[in-house]
């Protein structure tokens, strides 16, 4: 026997059951599941003005009503042509992004003509989750020719979504499918329960992204996004930790260690508080609740789980030795006011471009440029402030300013060679967001002095040569607008 098809031929013989059988149990897979073809062009996170080169992307969506079909969130990241390809089929449809939400990991497709959906059929929808269990997963290869294996529930457990600072709950299922194509239906009892948005292949896993976790997404009334109570919060199990927030009762409570902005958490609790309970559940010294249907689950399936924003919720705290009951407001999260925002959906950055230095302001798409391994490539310094200062803010505008890098011209000769820098000052002014820096340079008709952290003197540059020196730099480097601040991007989504 062929020692590559070992693992399929075990799990078929655990299950007692082979893929052929699998298709025969799952209602039309070729009239219910298909490729997804994208063609997308990201914007450069260094150079904000120009474009990557396009990249062609493919994965899976299904359906689940009549001409909607639901794909990861992640797969349709500026997208300028998204396609529709039946399996065992030539044709492929041109597609629209009806909706699309990072924070909820998914996005909803239609077909740009009606009548080239008329032969799709929807999928029964399994709106719950199961933490053990069989499930079937479908997905088809480049011939066509469909692909359905059987897979093991080993988890449902509140896991972080790819690239995201959104918590949710998921499946994470073992199964001997390669299931590399993003969006790849998994089923439970002949019924969609969800989609893979990743699969590791060194130890056989896909993190499945349940239907129940899209309720308010996959409703066809207005979308208000995925509810949060805006804290962020640690485990206490220290024991001297405990009695010093003055906590008596075994194993409960976690500590709250900021809010964040625009929050109803910012408008109720402090740091310093302990979180007892959550919407009438115990949360114990570890974050955990105890789930009705699903067992021990982290806190934060509460919120997004059960509510949706413009909902409050009950919570109980301690603040000071006084045991505190009290009311928080669920919102959606606005990223754009993190210290350091996570710019989900890969959008333009604002940006300066002044006598060949080029400044924008540190967001997650700049660090997650890197791969995979950007924790490891990126700049050690923007890495831990995006580990541990991301949500914090002075002040309503405060963001981390940073020299992107410098573009060579003789106005700036001597400082090629910066980049991946921490900006303090300019002018002899402290700049706390781009905005700031835009007006010194206005003010004072040019950059003049620039202080970059670990750097033991300012930067110096001629202002008198900075107006020639912009239209040349702007020129040869092809760059439409040298100063680009609170500028919407034109939605070029297909």
């Amino acid at each position: 026997m062929n020692l590559r098809f070992l693992p399929l031929f075990l799990l078929g013989l655990l299950f007692g059951i082979g893929p052929g059988q699998l298709h025969a149990q799952i209602p039309s897979p070729e009239k219910s599941v298909v490729e997804i073809v994208v063609s997308a062009q990201t914007v450069d996170p260094s150079l904000p003005w120009q474009r990557n080169p396009p990249v062609v992307q493919s994965g899976f969506g299904v359906v689940v009503a009549s001409n909607r079909f639901l794909v990861p969130a992640d797969l349709v990241n500026h997208a300028v042509m998204v396609e529709i390809r039946p399996a065992r089929d030539a044709r492929k449809f041109p597609a629209r992004i009806l909706r699309v939400d990072p924070q909820a990991g998914a996005a909803l497709l239609e077909c740009r003509n009606d009548r080239d959906a008329a032969d799709f059929r929807p999928l029964p929808l399994f709106r719950s989750v199961r933490s053990t269990g069989d499930v079937a997963l479908v997905q088809f290869n480049s011939q066509g020719d469909i692909q359905t294996d059987r897979g093991q529930i080993l988890a449902a457990a509140v896991q972080a979504l790819p690239d995201s600072g959104s918590a949710l709950l998921m499946m994470r299922v073992l199964t001997s499918l390669n299931a590399g194509g993003r969006g790849a239906p998994v089923f439970i009892d002949d019924r969609l329960a969800g989609i893979v948005l990743r699969f590791e292949r060194g130890n056989q896993t896909a993190q499945v992204l349940p239907l129940a976790a899209l309720d308010h997404f996959l409703n066809p009334a207005p979308y208000p996004g995925v509810a949060n109570a805006g804290f962020l919060w640690e485990p206490l199990v220290d024991p001297v930790r405990r009695r010093f927030r003055g906590i008596d009762i075994p194993d409960r409570g976690v500590e709250i260690v900021d809010t964040l902005p625009g929050s109803g958490a910012a408008e109720t609790l402090l740091p310093g508080d302990v979180l007892l309970s959550l919407d009438g559940f115990p949360i114990d010294a570890q974050g955990y609740y105890p789930d009705p249907t699903l067992g021990r689950l982290l806190l934060p399936h509460l919120v997004s789980g059960y509510h949706q924003p413009g909902d409050s919720i009950g919570a109980q705290i301690v603040r000071q030795n006084q045991t505190t009951n009290l009311l928080i407001r669920l919102a959606r999260r606005d990223d754009r006011l993190n210290l350091i925002p996570e710019n989900l959906t890969l959008s333009r950055p604002d940006y300066i471009v002044e006598s060949g230095f080029i400044f924008r302001e540190l967001g997650g798409d700049y660090l997650r440029q890197y791969g995979a391994q950007w924790m490891a490539k990126a700049n050690p310094r923007f890495v831990h402030l995006y580990l541990t200062h991301a949500q914090d803010r002075d002040g309503e505008n405060d963001k981390i300013v940073i020299l992107v890098g410098i573009l060579p011209d003789a106005v700036n000769i001597g400082y090629q060679h910066l980049r991946d820098g921490l900006v303090l000052s300019a002018n002899g002014q402290p700049i706390k967001c781009l905005a700031d820096l835009a007006h010194q340079i206005q003010k004072d008709g040019g950059l003049r002095r620039l202080r970059i952290h670990n750097l033991e003197q300012d930067l110096v540059l001629d202002p008198d040569h900075r107006v020639e020196a912009n239209r040349r730099i702007a020129q040869t480097y092809r760059i439409p607008v040298l100063l680009s601040i609170d500028s919407e991007e034109e939605d070029t989504r297909p």
